[in-house]
Formats: C-alpha cells, sequence, structure tokens
C-alpha cells in the first residue's frame, strides 16, 4: 500500500497561488463592483445611502462573522469551513446579480459577506499552518499577488461595468470562489487546513491589553475612512459630475496605488526610525489629505483629478496606520493571532458600519459628504498620534 502522504508537505508553489486567489477574493468582492455604483442606482431606483449599504452590509457581517468562524475553527476541520464559505460566497453573489431591488441586493451581499469571512479565516489557518522555515518567502510572495489584484481590481471593474453592466462585476468574484471550490474538491487537501488548532484565549485577556484598544482603534478609523472614499466616490465623480466609469477606474488605480507604497514606505521607515516616529509620518499625511479635501470643497475646485492628491496621501498613510496596526495588534497574543485578527477584524467592521452609516448623503453634489470624510482623516491623525505617544 503507498504511503499516505504527509498533509503538510504542501506543493509550495500550488500553495502560493492558492492563498492567494483566497485572499484576492475580499478586494474583487468589495472593489470590482464599485465603477458600477452609479448604473446600479439608477436601475434599482435607490438613494446614495442605501447603495452604501450594499457595501456596508458586507463588511458588517463579513467582520461579525470571523468570530464564529474562528470560534468553529477550533473544533471542526478548517477545510469544512473553507468549502461552506466559497458555496455561500459563489451562491450569494449569483443572487445579488440578480436582485430587482436594492433591499434584495443588500440581503445577498450581507451573506456573501459571511461567506467571505469564513475564506479568509481559512486563508490565514493555512498561512499558519505551513512550515515556518519554508513560509516567508512563499506567503510574501502570495500578498504581493494579492497587493497586484486589489490595485487593478476597480479598473478592472470598471471595463467590466462598461462591457457587460454592473451585474457582471457582482458575479464575476463568484467564478473565482466557485473555480477554487472546484480546485480543492479535485485536489488533494492543503496545509494548515488540517493543523493543530491554536490554543483558545480567553476574551479577557485580549481586553486587557492597551494595545489592542489603541491599534484597534487606529486600524477602524483608518479602514472606516478608506470605505467612505471608495463607496462615495463613484456615485460623486460618476453620477454628478459625469465622469465616465473607465476614467474614474484608472484615476482610482493610481490612488489605491498609494496604499502599496505606503506597506513599503512603513517598512523602510522602521528599518532606520522607531514606531513612533513612523505613526507620526502617517499622521502628518492624514493632516495635509484632510486640509487638501477640506480645501476642495470650501473653494469648489473638486474634480477627479484634484481628489487625486488628498486621495494619495491618505492612502500612503492607510498603508502606514494598517501595517502598523495590523502587527501591533497581535504582539502581546504569540500563538493565539487568529483569534486575535478575528476578533480585531470584527470591530473594525463593526465601526466601519456605524461610521458609514452616520455620514450624510449626497447632496449638493457631496460637499457636506467630504467634509465629514476630511474630518475623518483629521480624526484618523489623532488616533495615530495617541498609538505614536505610547509607543517607541
Amino acid at each position: 500500500m503507498p504511503a499516505t502522504p504527509n498533509r503538510q508537505q504542501a506543493n509550495p508553489q500550488r500553495l502560493i497561488y492558492l492563498v492567494a486567489a483566497l485572499l484576492a477574493l475580499q478586494p474583487l468582492t468589495t472593489d470590482l463592483y464599485l465603477p458600477g455604483l452609479a448604473a446600479l442606482q439608477d436601475e434599482l431606483h435607490s438613494r446614495g445611502e442605501q447603495v452604501r449599504y450594499s457595501l456596508t452590509s458586507l463588511l458588517l457581517t463579513f467582520g461579525l462573522s470571523q468570530l464564529l468562524w474562528g470560534k468553529l475553527a477550533l473544533k471542526v476541520p478548517r477545510a469544512a469551513i473553507l468549502y461552506l464559505g466559497l458555496g455561500l460566497h459563489a451562491v450569494a453573489a449569483i443572487g445579488g446579480s440578480l436582485a430587482t431591488d436594492i433591499d434584495w441586493l443588500i440581503i445577498t451581499r450581507a451573506v456573501q459577506g459571511a461567506g467571505l469571512g469564513a475564506v479568509i479565516i481559512a486563508a490565514r489557518a493555512m498561512m499558519h499552518g505551513y512550515h515556518p522555515a519554508n513560509s516567508t518567502d512563499q506567503l510574501a510572495r502570495s500578498l504581493g499577488l494579492v497587493a497586484l489584484v486589489a490595485t487593478l481590481t476597480i479598473p478592472l471593474g470598471a471595463l467590466l461595468v462598461t462591457a457587460a453592466g454592473w451585474r457582471a462585476a457582482v458575479l464575476a468574484p463568484a467564478l473565482l470562489s466557485a473555480g477554487v471550490l472546484l480546485w480543492l474538491v479535485n485536489g488533494k487537501p492543503e496545509a494548515g487546513l488540517h493543523s493543530a488548532p491554536e490554543r483558545p484565549v480567553a476574551l479577557a485577556k485580549i481586553l486587557r491589553q492597551p494595545v489592542f484598544y489603541r491599534y484597534t482603534l487606529l486600524n477602524s478609523l483608518t479602514y472606516a475612512t478608506l470605505v467612505g472614499l471608495l463607496s462615495n466616490a463613484p456615485l460623486i465623480f460618476i453620477s454628478h459630475q459625469h465622469v465616465s466609469p473607465v476614467w474614474f477606474g484608472l484615476v482610482m488605480c493610481v490612488m489605491v496605488m498609494g496604499f502599496a507604497a505606503g506597506t513599503r514606505l512603513c517598512r523602510w521607515l522602521l528599518q532606520s526610525k522607531s514606531l513612533r516616529q513612523t505613526l507620526l509620518v502617517a499622521s502628518a499625511l492624514n493632516l495635509v489629505a484632510a486640509v487638501l479635501l477640506a480645501s476642495l470643497v470650501l473653494f469648489s475646485w473638486l474634480t477627479l483629478i484634484t481628489f487625486l492628491l488628498p486621495g494619495l496621501l491618505f492612502m500612503l498613510a492607510h498603508g502606514i496606520n494598517h501595517s502598523c496596526a495590523q502587527s501591533q495588534v497581535l504582539k502581546p497574543f504569540d500563538g493565539h493571532s487568529l483569534q486575535v485578527s478575528a476578533f480585531n477584524g470584527s470591530l473594525m467592521m463593526l465601526a466601519t458600519f456605524a461610521i458609514s452609516s452616520a455620514l450624510p448623503g449626497i447632496t449638493d453634489a457631496g460637499t457636506q459628504l467630504l467634509a465629514c470624510l476630511a474630518g475623518l482623516m483629521m480624526t484618523t491623525a489623532v488616533a495615530s498620534l495617541w498609538a505614536a505617544r505610547s509607543s517607541r
């Protein structure tokens, strides 16, 4: 009888592409349909606030479901969680593409968010279940592929919306989730999906750590600002200023590149500067971005091109803040990264949903909304200062 293969000895190349495909589902699901929001609003006869819920409801269930999936990952095979998540994601995407009213779209997107939460939890399990001695380069390549996908998602979505409509952009991520599901069902199990679960960590232990509060707050504010910008920009520039979806997608692609540049800038700064100094740079970038955005609103200089400069500065700051917050939140909890990540993600998405729900609708060409977003940038800058004050 042939020897049973060791499940942890996975094909590294296969692991790279599989983890990349799973993690890439997040930007594809959230960003691909953004250039179609204006067309979606017109076809479903909905208000801007309702259209915004089609994204924030997904983010809310994506975050909160991670608490459930994280608990289940301690008790049931992670492969089962992954298969269920991929199935939910694909079915909900199909349902959303067939929506005849905005309420149906919001519900299907919420279900899709729950499926996406399972997928991301399983992907993290695979990353942590792989041999540490061999994993660094391979997983870095996976994250590099995801960053490339995230950068290209909005312009690809613009082309898809222009060619086939917003429904095609909502449906497209289902092709990836269904394809990965078929690949896994017909292939061999992957490392991490069957590895030993983490030791459970008490919620009280997490809540006793001041560092968790500081960096969860910072992560929540910077992510809420990002969602506010990306979910409202299509309605402001495509609906009100009549910018073409393709031109919008290209400009947003340049802006999103700022996030990748920000993560690289963060790594470069941390090599020669302290964490405190790195966070001060992020705070300064956010303050400048806020002042520029407020000036565009105040002096009626707002166009897609002028919006690019404060958007780029914010994305640079977001890359720094997000990178620092993600690493610092996990630092006191060695051996519990999946559970702590799930709890942090849940709080972050809950805060994002609450803040997005509190933002005003798009009236007077979005000036009041953009003024609120400038205020959010300033608040994020203060949160960076608070985190920097407590860091070395």
